[in-house]
């Protein structure tokens, strides 16, 4: 019996011994795995706030660019209108390009209101 046992004891050690080093080698090779996952989690999350300003931006020029041809065939006008954003983190109309015939009274009393109502000045309005 005391042989069994020392077989026993014998053997737990030699596999002690034999898979010591490959626990080292699993612990290496998951940490390295671990920090691969960290780097795909991280540009997966920087893609997505890419996507999500970009849409954000988008959605801002959109309903701004609305809004002003809203308010241009409340005069009557039929006009092309491009909105320029800042590069702010919450982007702003900052410029808006104009096309389109439009008699002196109207285009200073839409110049007015986009002045008034999107805080861009008469610097920020191109007319073409």
């Amino acid at each position: 019996m005391a042989g069994a046992v020392l077989k026993m004891v014998t053997g737990l050690v030699m596999a002690a011994v034999i898979l010591g080093p490959l626990e080292k080698h699993w612990d290496l090779d998951l940490n390295r795995r671990f920090q691969e996952l960290d780097q795909q989690v991280s540009a997966a999350v920087a893609k997505g706030e890419e996507i999500s300003q970009n849409a954000l931006r988008q959605r801002i020029k959109q309903e701004t660019e609305a809004y002003i041809l809203d308010k241009a065939a409340r005069l009557g006008l039929t006009l092309e209108v491009r909105v320029d954003l800042s590069d702010d983190d919450l982007p702003v109309p900052v410029g808006v390009t104009l096309r389109g015939a439009v008699s002196p009274a109207a285009r200073a009393e839409l110049e007015a209101m986009i002045r008034q109502d999107l805080g861009i000045g008469k610097e920020g309005q191109v007319w073409v």
